[in-house]
């Protein structure tokens, strides 16, 4: 029997190997793939959860992992769909930060409920959960700065512009958009006092007709009280005084009691009487109100006479008379 030769061995030996390592690669393969499916699973349940409670940027952190490639179909798709539906909802905030100088400065730190959100500024929009958040500013050598800030869901690119101090400068601000002082020149230095009025201008135009009404006398308002009241008035006694009326032609006329009579003409005569005295106090607030009131007070006469208004209801034997006096 012929011994196997050298060569054989070594082929032996190349295809022992081989298969030895297409074994152990497949095992780790199969190993990765089921640790991937069980990190998309874990992913894909706690981005609902985050969703829920409204934490939507750690969500978004989630939804991303459970959308890759290696993860099963269905909750790819699931997880897709649900990205774009948060990223929609995110707000976002873009932040200008200036230095004591008014540079722009980047080494910046900005911090979200006390949670760091980014260490350097990069010009780009960073994704906040819509409500409202404490925003913490930091930057070397200047004071920290907070700001409470409301974001509405899906509002995209709130900006907010920082202006840093120098330790001990002042009042740590955030300033509203568009409000951040450009840098002093040496004009600016050596501008006067005097010259800073000069080149201040002041809108002036006619007084608005809103503000010159709104100072309107309380007097105006209790004439037109009192006319409402005396409309309604003769609204409800001559109604009441023409059903008594009609009642009396259908029941005694014409062999009604005097004192009925009397109790019907009575109440038209108020009736009457209400009418004057509503129109008349209507008239008074309308003149009030409508009266030219500039903005320049201008003062009294010493004598003038004080201003009143009187009126006086007079019963006769053939009904009644209004007087009013007034003094303007």
């Amino acid at each position: 029997m012929q011994r196997p030769t050298a060569g054989f061995w070594s082929t032996f030996l190349c295809v022992s190997l081989v298969t030895s390592s297409l074994y152990s690669r497949g095992t780790r393969d199969k190993d990765k793939g089921s640790s991937d499916k069980s990190s998309c699973l874990a992913a894909y349940d706690k981005a609902q959860q985050l969703r829920k409670t409204g934490k939507l940027s750690q969500a978004r952190e989630q939804l991303a992992l459970c959308a890759r490639e290696t993860c099963p179909s269905a909750a790819k798709q699931d997880c897709a769909q649900w990205l774009a539906e948060v990223d929609a909802s995110l707000a976002s905030i873009l932040i200008d930060a200036r230095d004591a100088s008014g540079n722009d400065v980047a080494a910046v730190e900005v911090s979200v409920d006390g949670k760091l959100l980014t260490s350097k500024l990069e010009n780009r929009p960073l994704n906040v959960d819509p409500g409202t958040h404490n925003i913490r500013f930091e930057m070397a050598d200047a004071d920290p700065i907070e700001q409470e800030v409301t974001l509405r869901k899906g509002e995209k690119d709130h900006r907010i512009q920082v202006l840093f101090r120098r330790p001990g400068e002042g009042a740590r601000t955030v300033e509203p958009a568009g409000v951040i002082p450009k840098k002093k020149t040496a004009l600016d230095e050596n501008e006067k006092p005097n010259d800073a009025i000069k080149n201040s201008t002041v809108a002036a135009g006619p007084p608005d007709d809103n503000s010159q009404r709104a100072g309107a006398p309380a007097l105006a308002y209790v004439f037109g009280g009192l006319g409402l009241v005396g409309v309604g008035g003769f609204a409800f006694l001559a109604v009441t005084g023409k059903s008594t009326e009609q009642d009396l032609k259908t029941t005694c006329s014409p062999r009604c009691k005097e004192a009925d009579a009397t109790a019907v003409q009575q109440r038209y005569l108020a009736a009457d009487i209400a009418l004057g005295v509503g129109l008349v106090s209507l008239g008074i607030s309308t003149y009030l109100l409508v009266r030219p009131r500039g903005g320049a007070v201008e003062k009294a006469p010493a004598a003038s006479k004080n201003k009143s208004v009187s009126f006086h209801v007079v019963p006769n034997v053939h009904g009644g008379s209004l007087n009013l006096q007034g003094q303007f």
